[in-house]
């Protein structure tokens, strides 16, 4: 069995991940990372270059590119519900968990990091409106994809980890 699990940026995908992946001795990956692996260049770098469009073909290839796969754990990137072709691929390779925060709890995750394309130039209420814009736009994507949806507010990575773990992969 495969977890794979979406969200806005900053929800925890890629923490959750890899606690995950130790404890039960999946295999993690975190599709932005191996994006940057494979390309030679950042995120940033890709959405400069070659735009947002060009960074989702690159995500969409990466997709397939992963599976199949056993054992994994995928950690996405945010914008990966985009595209309907994408959803279907999670959906047929593994159980898909919406890791759900507030626009608040993301702005709080958020608030000093840096090298994110969506949020590049954006600080205090303007960066704040522009995660609650980013969750307007894909809540329903995001709920929609997942067979599963996970509150995180107010939760520790490592608490939701447990429980996951627990509902999903306790007899893997």
């Amino acid at each position: 069995m495969n977890l794979i699990l979406i969200g806005c940026m900053g929800c925890g995908k890629t923490t959750v991940g890899a606690l995950l992946a130790e404890q039960y001795h999946y295999t993690c990956i975190d599709t932005d990372q191996w994006i940057e692996q494979e390309e030679g260049r950042t995120i940033t770098e890709i959405f400069r270059i070659d735009g947002e469009a060009g960074f989702r073909a690159i995500e969409k290839n990466a997709l397939h590119r992963l599976f199949p796969a056993d054992r994994t754990i995928l950690s996405t990137g945010g914008g990966i519900i985009l595209d309907p072709e994408n959803v279907a691929q999670l959906r047929d390779n593994g159980m898909v968990l919406y890791l759900k925060r507030s626009p608040e709890s993301l702005y709080e995750r958020l608030v000093d990091v840096t090298g994110l394309p969506l949020l590049d130039g954006t600080e205090g209420e303007v960066r704040l409106q522009r995660i609650r814009t980013l969750l307007d736009q894909r809540e329903s994507l995001y709920t929609a994809a997942a067979h599963q949806v996970i509150e995180c507010d107010d939760r520790e990575s490592e608490t939701i980890a447990y429980e996951i773990g627990r509902s999903f992969l306790k007899n893997s």
